[in-house]
């Protein structure tokens, strides 16, 4: 359902083929649109890369709390294909619980707004950037999105231009008419009133369409673990908004509980029902514990 109602195999990124040159785009989050002019045409490719067999396995890995102790690491890697967000750490004190393989990792522009990247306007932030990409393999496709917003069709241009100068991961735009289409998908199917998805649902969307077994780890917006554990709101430090770090409290109460772009309990409670169907697996708890 969700390959054919998303337009993701033939719309997952913009192409030479699903945008032709001198063609306007409309952004996703406004009704304002971007001529594609020959200069931006020319580093599309050719066609949507969509596999033609599903991958068996796949991790989808998100950013929560809850992975910090699991021991995901191994489990997660196993997968065939691995999905990850926003350009999140994974060697060292990291690998154990959330692995290091990465396949596609997506890059929200508003990434790009922190103090270390700075959008890319000084040589040290370019640096920055293409050291954080640098830890994924080679031929990772990063995909960000340089249509949702006007203002992030700059920053992600410099990011772009940033990679061209040597790094061995392929940066792919998405295209605003699959973001349509997988925002239309899961509000209409599941009463969702947000806004707009979160990138974690957007990557479960892509998974769901690509893969025969889909897996998500790092997925709990909650304070508490079932065991009563506290949890951080990310397995790694990171601020949730330009105002910096916070304490645990309002973090949570800024990302989950205040958020006035998602509804991430709501999107939890989607997860869930299609877990309890069999669409997918929801992993909540150490991996250890399972064996």
């Amino acid at each position: 359902m969700v390959l054919n109602k998303t337009r993701v195999a033939t719309h997952l990124y913009t192409s030479q083929k699903n945008v032709p040159v001198h063609s306007k785009l409309t952004f996703f989050q406004s009704n304002l649109t971007v001529k594609i002019m020959r200069g931006t045409y020319q580093y599309f490719p050719r066609n949507v890369q969509f596999p033609r067999k599903p991958h068996q396995r796949c991790s989808v890995v998100g950013n929560g709390g809850i992975l910090t102790g699991s021991g995901c690491g191994n489990e997660i890697d196993s997968a065939d294909h691995v999905f990850r967000l926003n350009l999140p750490p994974i060697h060292g004190r990291f690998t154990e619980d959330v692995g290091e393989k990465t396949n596609f990792v997506t890059l929200n522009p508003s990434v790009l707004h922190m103090s270390q990247y700075s959008l890319l306007l000084g040589e040290e932030n370019v640096r920055a950037f293409t050291q954080a990409v640098a830890m994924y393999p080679a031929n990772a496709v990063i995909y960000t999105h340089p249509f949702d917003r006007k203002q992030y069709r700059k920053p992600v241009y410099r990011a772009h231009k940033a990679m061209l100068g040597g790094s061995e991961q392929e940066m792919r735009w998405s295209h605003p008419e699959f973001l349509r289409a997988a925002d239309r998908f899961w509000k209409k199917a599941f009463h969702l009133k947000e806004p707009r998805i979160t990138s974690g649902l957007l990557v479960a969307t892509i998974a769901l369409s690509m893969c025969e077994e889909t897996h998500l780890y790092g997925f709990w917006p909650y304070r508490t673990a079932q065991d009563g554990r506290v949890l951080a709101y990310h397995y790694f430090e990171r601020p949730i908004s330009n105002s910096g770090f916070q304490d645990g409290e309002e973090v949570f109460r800024s990302g989950v509980a205040n958020n006035k772009h998602h509804r991430m309990g709501d999107e939890f409670s989607v997860l869930w029902y299609l877990h309890k169907k069999g669409v997918l697996r929801l992993h909540v708890e150490d991996c250890e514990e399972r064996y």
